[in-house]
C-alpha cells in the first residue's frame, strides 16, 4: 500500500492507522453480509468511508488524519499532504513526464475523488513545474465561462504542455476535448479513487476518445497493487467479461452496475492486502 517505508517516516502510527482501517471494512463486511442486520444501509456507508479512506492514504497517508472538507478549505493541508513523497505521487509524475517525452503533452489525471486530485495537483506543481500548467476541473468551477475558459487553455497550451485534474463527478461526461492537431489531449490516466462502475470510467475516456479525434489515445490506470483500486479493477473485470456476452449490456444493469452493494463490498474488503507492520 503505498510506499517503501514513507508511511512509518510521516508519523509514528501511520501504518497502524492504515492497519486499523482495513480491519475496520473487515469487520463491517461480516456485519452487513448477515441476513438478519437492520443496521445495513447505515453500516455499509460506515464501510463505504473506511475504503474511500484506504484509498486517499494510498497517496497521502496524511490524509488518513482529515476530513474532505478540511483538505479543501485548508491550503496549508494540502501543502503538508503533498509534502508526503510516496511511491504513487512519484509514479504519477514519471508517468506524466514520459507521456510529454512521447510528444502527448498535455495529460488528464482523473479520480473520483477530488482530495486526491487537489493532493497530486500540489505535488506536481511543487516538485514538477517543468510539466507545465496545471488545472483542475471539478464541482468547484461552476461558471460555464469559467469552465470553457479552462478548457480552451488546457487543449491549447503551448510547450512544455499541462495537466488537466478531471473529476469523473463532475467531467466525466458530457465534456468535449476533442481538438484538431497541434491542439487537444491523447493521455489520461485513472489516478487511485477509481469508480465503483465500469461504464462511469469508459465514459469519462470518452471525453478524448471520440468522434472528431485523429490520434491514437493512451489510457492508463495507476493504482497501489493491494489496494481499493486493485480490488475495484478486479471487480471491473468480471462486469466486462459478462456485460460482452449480453447483447445491449442487459446483463451488467441486471447484476447492478454503478451501485454499491454489500456483495461488492465484501469483495473489495477480501482483495485489499494487509499492511506488513514489521
Amino acid at each position: 500500500m503505498g510506499d517503501d517505508g514513507h508511511t512509518a517516516s510521516l508519523f509514528p502510527q501511520g501504518r497502524e492507522l492504515a492497519e486499523g482501517l482495513r480491519s475496520d471494512a473487515e469487520r463491517l463486511k461480516i456485519e452487513v453480509s448477515k441476513e438478519d442486520n437492520k443496521n445495513r444501509n447505515a453500516q455499509l456507508q460506515q464501510l463505504l468511508s473506511k475504503l474511500v479512506k484506504m484509498t486517499q492514504m494510498c497517496v497521502s497517508p496524511l490524509l488518513g488524519l482529515y476530513t474532505a472538507c478540511t483538505v479543501h478549505n485548508h491550503p496549508e493541508v494540502v501543502a503538508a499532504c503533498a509534502g508526503a513523497d510516496t511511491g504513487s505521487l512519484r509514479e504519477l509524475r514519471r508517468q506524466i513526464k514520459a507521456h510529454q517525452a512521447a510528444g502527448r503533452s498535455r495529460v488528464i489525471v482523473a479520480s473520483t475523488l477530488t482530495t486526491i486530485l487537489r493532493v497530486a495537483r500540489q505535488y506536481i506543481e511543487t516538485t514538477a513545474p517543468e510539466i507545465g500548467a496545471c488545472y483542475t476541473y471539478d464541482g468547484s468551477v461552476r461558471s460555464m465561462t469559467k469552465r470553457e475558459e479552462l478548457k480552451r487553455d488546457f487543449l491549447t497550451a503551448p510547450a512544455p504542455g499541462a495537466v488537466l485534474f478531471l473529476s469523473i463527478g463532475a467531467g466525466g461526461q458530457g465534456v468535449h476535448l476533442v481538438r484538431p492537431p497541434p491542439f487537444g489531449c491523447t493521455a489520461m490516466i485513472f489516478f487511485e479513487g477509481r469508480c465503483f462502475s465500469p461504464a462511469a470510467e469508459e465514459q469519462c475516456q470518452k471525453r478524448i476518445h471520440r468522434i472528431g479525434q485523429t490520434l491514437p489515445c493512451f489510457i492508463g490506470h495507476l493504482v497501489a497493487s493491494g489496494s481499493v483500486g486493485y480490488a475495484i479493477g478486479k471487480i471491473h473485470k468480471d462486469k466486462s467479461v459478462l456485460a460482452k456476452t449480453v447483447n445491449d449490456g442487459v446483463a451488467a444493469g441486471e447484476q447492478g452496475d454503478g451501485v454499491f452493494n454489500w456483495r461488492q463490498a465484501g469483495r473489495i474488503v477480501d482483495s485489499c492486502w494487509p499492511m506488513d507492520l514489521r
